[in-house]
């Protein structure tokens, strides 16, 4: 069976949603977050756990904060480990609308390759 984020990506990322991955441009709009989601799980990543650490909203605005931990094993390849902080934005439209994330960001501890 393919591994796919398709279960969960609709629910959590709004439509004009940006992904900002490390030594990556951009990721822009649901539909391209999902494929480069998809493509890191065909590369490997097959764990990721996320501790938030803070959340806090204002209005319409909320932020969660916190860090990972991922471990990705290409084919072929021996499994390694990373972890790293992240930062997500969510908005939330109208009064009982549900909450999206519009921004998100996570950059590794390690020190760059």
């Amino acid at each position: 069976m393919r591994k796919t984020p398709a279960h969960w990506w609709p629910a959590f990322y709004a439509s004009d949603a940006v992904l900002m991955p490390p030594n990556r441009p951009i990721v822009k709009g649901r539909v391209q977050i999902r494929a480069f989601l998809q493509g890191l799980m065909d590369g490997g990543l097959s764990s990721i756990a996320l501790k938030t650490t803070k959340i806090e909203s204002v209005r319409d605005l909320a932020y969660g904060r916190g860090t990972y931990t991922l471990v990705i094993t290409p084919p072929g390849g021996a499994p390694a480990q990373d972890t790293g902080k992240y930062v997500v934005v969510y908005r939330r439209k109208g009064r009982a609308g549900a909450w999206r994330a519009v921004a998100d960001i996570f950059n590794s501890d390690q020190a760059a390759p």
